[in-house]
């Protein structure tokens, strides 16, 4: 019997996930179960996880792109620490059970996790999420219409890391969780992940971090769709609720209207204010700076508006970046500790590891 190691990228507009062979991603959103109403026209082809259903201590919920949708009235959480937040271990259980797809009785070692970079030199929010993720979880999902039997998905070890930093690692660290690129690996490096709330700026000079140039603002992309739904207020007279604004987002339209360059506006307005807030944390260490990587969900949204604007041409990174340099991270901490492991992969079948 051999162990999973997974990475669960929790951000507070999507989970990004890597199990060692697929990648997934649930929005954040978790509501009341409904029964999904038969289309009169449209055939039913959707994508197994767009109406995601779980079970959790015998309560049902839609979770992810279904509840977004379905919700009218839908809200974002997005306060301080989502970890506090009640929807929480919904979510974590539900996302640990997507993983854990073909694995009859998983048994993660690690689970590799990501928090803002000040939320991770405080040692509460670690003992919190300690509390919340290791030990065993229950829960049956509906992919398709059908209630699956009850799996128990066993979390023996957390590992907590600064979100930018697992994002590093998919550059610097191969499959098997070595140092693919030591150039890089030694250079003087930032990392910019704009994610859904928070802007987090992470520094590395050989790997050592820079206190001085390393922070957590909220600098956010949610900060855009509030622009957009001010615009939205303020033509129909009507507030849409947080929650709801990516489906409108995504359409780029609200009663006929194209939302197209309101967008662009807000993002504009976000991707300089992003710009005014790394420019004054470097006025003088630009000279220092060999790369700049920018990941995080923001980061495509906001590329055009950031390949010029810094001294030193960033690359960016997709969204999945933190998500699979997390996946890479747990097995050379696994690799550290056991010296060989033995990985059960989805669908069946194992991969023995040697460091």
């Amino acid at each position: 019997m051999g162990i999973c190691v997974w990475c669960l990228d929790d951000g507070y507009g999507d989970n990004k996930m890597f199990n060692g062979r697929q990648e997934f991603l649930i929005p954040s959103y978790a509501t009341p179960w409904r029964q999904k109403m038969k289309s009169d026209i449209k055939d039913d082809n959707s994508a197994p996880l767009s109406y995601l259903g779980a079970e959790v201590d015998g309560v049902r919920y839609l979770v992810g792109q279904g509840a977004l949708e379905q919700d009218v009235s839908i809200h974002w959480a997005g306060g301080e620490n989502k970890h506090v937040d009640k929807i929480f271990p919904v979510l974590l259980k539900t996302c640990l059970a997507v993983l854990a797809d073909g694995i009859s009785r998983p048994v993660v070692e690690p689970l590799v996790m990501g928090l803002p970079v000040k939320a991770d030199e405080q040692e509460d929010r670690h003992r919190l999420l300690q509390e919340l993720v290791v030990g065993v979880h229950e829960v049956s999902l509906n992919m398709n219409g059908e209630w699956t039997p009850k799996k128990k998905i066993h979390v023996k070890e957390l590992v907590a890391k600064k979100q930018p930093f697992l994002s590093f690692c998919d550059v610097i660290l191969d499959k098997h969780g070595r140092i693919k690129d030591e150039t890089v690996a030694g250079q003087f490096n930032t990392i910019i992940d704009i994610g859904s709330r928070t802007l987090n700026i992470y520094t590395v000079d050989a790997l050592d971090p820079i206190t001085d140039l390393s922070d957590t603002t909220t600098q956010g992309i949610y900060t855009a769709y509030e622009m957009v739904a001010d615009f939205i207020e303020e033509q129909f007279r009507f507030r849409i609720p947080t929650g709801k604004m990516p489906n409108f987002i995504r359409r780029k339209t609200i009663k006929g209207m194209d939302l197209t360059p309101v967008i662009e506006r807000a993002y504009s307005v976000l991707a300089n204010e992003i710009v005014r807030v790394v420019h004054t944390k470097f006025v003088d260490s630009w000279a220092y700076v060999d790369r700049i990587f920018i990941t995080g969900g923001g980061s495509e949204l906001l590329r055009k508006h950031l390949e010029d604007a810094f001294p030193v041409t960033p690359q960016f990174l997709g969204r999945f970046a933190t998500a699979m340099g997390g996946w890479k991270y747990g097995i050379r901490h696994a690799l550290k500790k056991k010296g060989e492991i033995t990985i059960d992969l989805p669908g069946g079948g194992v991969q023995k590891v040697m460091s």
